[in-house]
């Protein structure tokens, strides 16, 4: 069901929907969108304040914090016994604030002097301030050793 107003100049003023909702007005040649309603005025300031918030905030982040390089810290989680020998589980800890892509990590086992055994392996993302976990599987036992763990080189991604 439609109504339908006429203003002084004997134009449409407004038409109602089905729903009762006021669609558009037709003054002076020109038609115009309703006004939106109190609820959706709200929720448009809420979203433009989020918006406007989170820009402020990637701004204020970008300026203010400098760019370093990776810093991996290398942390082992434990040693296990597998089918082939021993899997050292360590966590690569990225304390700069630039993210080390394919970041080669190497592990040995040394007794003295002699390194008795080496493993190595590439871990594809490690992301600023942030941290990704992988494994470096041995022959020996890695509790037997002195266990050293060392990142040897990244890309930017």
């Amino acid at each position: 069901m439609r109504e339908s107003g006429r203003d002084s100049s004997g134009e449409r003023a407004r038409e109602r929907g089905q729903d009762g909702r006021t669609e558009a007005r037709r003054i002076g040649g020109h038609e115009k969108l309703a006004e939106p309603s109190w609820s959706e005025r709200v929720v448009a300031v809420i979203g433009a304040a989020l918006t406007l918030g989170a820009v402020g905030y990637l701004t204020i982040e970008l300026l203010l914090e400098p760019s370093t390089p990776p810093d991996i810290v290398i942390e082992v989680a434990g040693v296990d016994s597998v089918h082939t020998g021993y899997v050292v589980e360590f966590r690569a800890r990225n304390l700069g604030h630039t993210t080390a892509a394919r970041l080669e990590v190497e592990g040995t086992l040394e007794r003295g002097t002699t390194i008795v055994e080496t493993s190595s392996t590439t871990i594809d993302f490690v992301p600023a301030d942030g941290a990704s976990h992988a494994g470096l599987y041995f022959r020996h036992d890695p509790r037997e050793y002195r266990l050293q763990i060392v990142p040897k080189g990244y890309d930017r991604p």
